[in-house]
């Protein structure tokens, strides 16, 4: 049926091929490689480095500052830190319908007002919003016996 539809109307065949070959370009050109639609989490970590310090010392002069100076900030639910060798990593949740542009801003006013009491060494902290674009798409192992 259809062999017999080719051979007797090439050209629609041909129109036909075409048109599919021009369709499937088009639309893999404007295919997005997104695995999830673009959401906000409601999630901040801010990010300090204090080079040479030892974890308890990081906890003194960086991390409390910091949670103390976040506390203030508007909408948040939990805060969560982290102090290790040389690095302070301060987690702060915020309510779902908290605006995470606004929140930054407000984040990044806190932590101008208590840079000045720390040492020298003490790095600029980082403000990163979470995004499930950060996540890896693949994780790769090899291993050896």
């Amino acid at each position: 049926m259809i062999s017999k539809f080719s051979v007797r109307k090439p050209y629609t065949v041909l129109v036909g091929v075409v048109l599919a070959i021009v369709l499937g370009v088009v639309s893999f050109t404007r295919m997005t490689t997104d695995l999830l639609p673009s959401i906000s989490l409601p999630y901040v970590i801010v990010m300090t480095t204090y080079p040479g310090a030892s974890p308890e010392t990081v906890e003194m002069a960086v991390t409390q500052p910091v949670e103390a100076s976040m506390a203030t900030v508007s909408n948040i639910e939990s805060i969560s830190s982290v102090s290790n060798e040389n690095y302070s990593m301060v987690i702060l949740e915020f309510a779902q319908t908290a605006d995470m542009n606004a929140v930054s801003l407000e984040i990044r006013e806190s932590l101008d007002q208590i840079k000045s009491y720390w040492d020298d060494s003490v790095g600029n902290p980082i403000i990163m919003k979470l995004n499930p674009d950060m996540l890896p798409v693949m994780i790769a192992a090899v291993g050896v016996e």
